[in-house]
C-alpha cells in the first residue's frame, strides 16, 4: 500500500445513472479502478442509493467477488505457501474489504459485514396520511364505498386538472387502455425486509433483471364486497417504513404531490426526486449525506480505537450522483461530482460541483483515475490487467 496521502479516503457513489451502465452493471473498468484505490491507498467504497438494500445485493456481490479474485492475484506469492501455512489464505481473505451500503436514501445503513447498523423510519401517522391523501386519489384499487379524501391543498378542481392532462396527453398520463390518469401513480413502501408496491412499473421479470429482486405486489380485490369500504393501502405497512415513493410518468402529478407534501408535513419529512418519474419520501433529516456522516463518525471511532490513522471527516469523501436525492451528499462531500447525464435540476442546484462524463462513459472511474493520478492500464502483482477500448472512458 502506498504511503502517499490520498486526496480522498472514501468514495461514495449513487448507483442507477451513476455507477451502473445502461445494462445496470458495474463495468470491469470501474471495478478495477475501485480495487486499485483499495490496494494502493486503503480507500473505502460506499454504495449510496435510493434502492432497497435487497436490490443492491447483486451489485455488491459482483464487486465483492471481483475484489476477492484480484486480491488472490495480488497476493499470489504468499498463496504459494498456503499448503505449508494454511493461515496465509485466511489472511488474504480477511484483507479483502467489504462495502458499506447506504440504501433508501439514507434510511438504512448496512456495514461491510452486511449487518443493519442504522435505520430511520417515517412516523406511522405520516405514512398512513401519505397513502390515503396522496396515493388513494390516483389509483383505482379501492372498494366502491371508499371516500378518497383530498390532501391538503387538493382543491375541487384538481381531479379535473389531472383528467385534462390525461385527455391532452401532455405527459403520457393516460394509460394504454384509456384508463384514468389516477391509475398511473404507483405507490411503493420500503420496510427493512420487503419492497411493497401497488403495481410493477414493468414486468416482474424485467424488474428482477434490473434490481435483482421482485417487489411484493400487494393483492387486493376491489370487486370483493368485503372490500367495499377498504383499499389496497389497508394491506400496506405503516410501521418500519424507511422510504415511501410515488412513481408516475406525469411530471405535473409528481410536481403537485411534491409541493403538497412539503406544505402539509414541512420538516416532518424529507422529499426528493430519485429520478424524473420517482418522488421519494423519508423521515425528517434523512438523506444520503446524513448517512455518510453517520458512517464517517463510526469509522472515526474505529480509527481512534486502533490509533492507526487520523480521524475521518466529510472532507475525505468524494461523491458521485445524477439525481436530486444525491444533492445533499454531493454538497456535503469534500468533492461532489455530477454526472453529465444528471437531471438539469441537480446541475442548477449545485453549480459548484464539477460535471463529469456520463455513466455510459465510465464517468466515475475516469474521474477517480484522474483525481488519484492513476494510469489507464495497470499491472499489479504480476497479474497484468489490460482493457480494450470499449472498456475505457470515451
Amino acid at each position: 500500500m502506498s504511503t502517499t496521502t490520498p486526496p480522498f479516503r472514501i468514495v461514495a457513489s449513487d448507483m442507477d445513472g451513476t455507477l451502473l451502465d445502461k445494462a445496470h452493471s458495474i463495468t470491469p473498468y470501474t471495478m478495477e479502478t475501485l480495487f486499485q484505490l483499495s490496494v494502493r491507498y486503503g480507500v473505502k467504497f460506499i454504495f449510496a442509493t435510493g434502492r432497497h438494500h435487497l436490490s443492491v445485493h447483486a451489485a455488491r456481490e459482483t464487486l465483492a467477488t471481483y475484489f476477492h479474485q484480484r486480491y488472490q492475484e495480488y497476493h499470489a506469492k504468499a498463496l504459494v505457501e498456503v499448503a505449508a501455512h494454511p493461515s496465509a489464505q485466511a489472511a488474504v481473505d480477511a484483507a479483502v474489504p467489504g462495502f458499506y451500503l447506504v440504501t433508501s436514501n439514507g434510511a438504512r445503513i448496512h456495514d461491510p459485514d452486511g449487518r443493519l447498523i442504522v435505520q430511520h423510519n417515517l412516523d406511522p401517522e405520516v405514512v398512513r396520511a401519505l397513502y390515503t391523501q396522496y396515493g388513494l386519489p390516483y389509483i383505482s384499487r379501492h372498494g366502491p364505498a371508499v371516500v378518497k379524501g383530498p390532501a391538503l391543498g387538493f382543491s375541487s378542481s384538481t381531479p379535473q386538472i389531472v383528467s385534462q392532462l390525461a385527455h391532452n396527453g401532455e405527459a403520457g398520463a393516460a394509460g394504454v387502455d384509456g384508463s384514468h390518469a389516477e391509475d398511473h401513480v404507483i405507490v411503493s413502501a420500503y420496510t427493512t425486509d420487503q419492497w411493497y408496491t401497488t403495481a410493477p412499473f414493468m414486468s416482474l421479470e424485467e424488474v428482477e433483471k434490473k434490481f435483482g429482486v421482485r417487489p411484493y405486489v400487494v393483492p387486493f380485490d376491489a370487486a370483493d364486497p368485503a372490500n367495499a369500504a377498504r383499499s389496497v393501502f389497508d394491506e400496506f405497512p405503516v410501521e418500519d417504513v424507511g422510504k415511501l415513493y410515488f412513481r408516475s410518468s406525469d411530471k405535473h402529478i409528481l410536481d403537485w404531490i411534491e409541493q403538497s407534501i412539503k406544505r402539509q408535513f414541512g420538516d416532518r419529512v424529507a422529499v426528493a426526486l430519485s429520478s424524473p418519474c420517482c418522488l421519494d419520501v423519508m423521515t425528517s433529516g434523512v438523506s444520503k449525506a446524513s448517512a455518510l456522516k453517520e458512517i464517517v463518525d463510526s469509522v472515526d471511532v474505529q480509527a481512534a480505537q486502533r490509533h492507526a490513522m487520523p480521524l475521518y471527516t466529510m472532507h475525505d469523501v468524494i461523491s458521485f450522483g445524477d439525481s436530486m436525492n444525491d444533492e445533499e451528499m454531493l454538497a456535503a462531500a469534500g468533492k461532489g461530482c455530477v454526472m453529465r447525464n444528471a437531471q438539469d435540476r441537480l446541475k442548477k442546484a449545485l453549480p459548484q460541483c464539477e460535471v463529469i462524463l456520463s455513466n455510459e462513459e465510465n464517468g466515475v472511474a475516469a474521474k477517480l483515475r484522474e483525481v488519484f493520478h492513476m494510469p489507464v492500464e495497470v499491472s499489479m502483482g504480476g497479474a497484468e490487467t489490460v482493457y480494450s477500448a470499449v472498456m475505457l472512458p470515451r
